[in-house]
This record gives structure tokens, sequence and C-alpha cells, in this order.
């Protein structure tokens, strides 16, 4: 999907379902890891207080007290992911994709069909923009998880 279609609906269903099938999006790296690939966490505001880096603010919060949900990636201004251009988003979800985060092919595609399914407008609820992009009328509810990374999932923090 070019970025120009990507609308703020679709890009918002794309991390709704992000949540909603609790998908690590780490895969076999750790936050930090993943986030360096695309960031410069040392060049990021930390907290403010105690951290002066994202990397030092991250570590703390994702990997010593394990204290953020996986979602909190999706609202942190810092990276983008939710906010006016789709580029932060779509490099986060070919990463996401990557062999050296996602190294179970079947995994690959379960995840990729998913995000492709998500990202396209159901007849029923599409409608034409002056732009000539198609959105839909109605989003899904925004959806929280419990704190935590309790509940089930496929992948390990190993």
């Amino acid at each position: 999907m070019a970025p120009q279609q990507l609308t703020v609906v679709t890009r918002q269903r794309l991390l709704d379902l992000l949540v909603v099938e609790k998908v690590w999006w780490w895969g076999a790296l750790d936050e930090v890891r993943f986030l360096e690939r695309l960031y410069d966490l040392d060049a990021l505001a930390g907290d403010g207080f105690r951290r002066l880096t994202a990397r030092e603010d991250i570590a703390q919060h994702c990997l010593n007290n394990d204290d953020w949900p996986p979602e909190w990636v999706f609202t942190d201004e810092r990276f983008g992911l939710n906010g006016d251009s789709p580029q932060p988003l779509l490099r986060f979800l070919a990463e996401m994709l990557h062999p050296v985060v996602r190294r179970d092919p079947t995994e690959v595609q379960r995840l990729a069909g998913s995000l492709t399914t998500s990202s396209r407008p159901t007849a029923s609820s599409s409608t034409s923009t002056s732009a000539g992009c198609r959105s839909t009328q109605a989003g899904p509810a925004r959806l929280s998880m419990a704190p935590g990374r309790t509940g089930s999932s496929n992948h390990d923090r190993s």
C-alpha cells in the first residue's frame, strides 16, 4: 500500500491489531535492540528526571522493571507511530517482519497477512475522500491491554 493511501483510520486499525493479537513487536530481540535498529535512542530524550536518553528510559521500564505494557511504543511521541506521517509506522511494521526480528517464516506470513487484511477498507465502510484515497467512516474502538506482559503469547523474551 502506498504511504499516501495509509489513512489515519487504517494506521489506527493496524496498531489496534497489534494490541488485540498481543503481538510482541520486538520479536526475538528486546525492545531496546529492536528500536535501535530504527532510531538513535541516545539522541532521543529520556524522562527528564533520572534518565537522560530514550535508551536509558526504555531499558529501565522494559528490561529492568518490566512496568510498561507492550503497546507503550504506539503512543510515545518520540517514535511517531501514531503521528501525522505514515512513514514511521511503515518502517516499524517492516522491521517487525525482518528475519532478524522474526525468525519463524510461518509467523512472518501470518502476521503479514493479518496486517494486510487490517489495512484494507471493508466494502460496507469505505468511502472516497477528496484526495482520492479510500478511508473508512468509523474505525475500531480503541483497545487497551492490561498492564504488564501477562497473558498468552507465542514469544519468549530470551
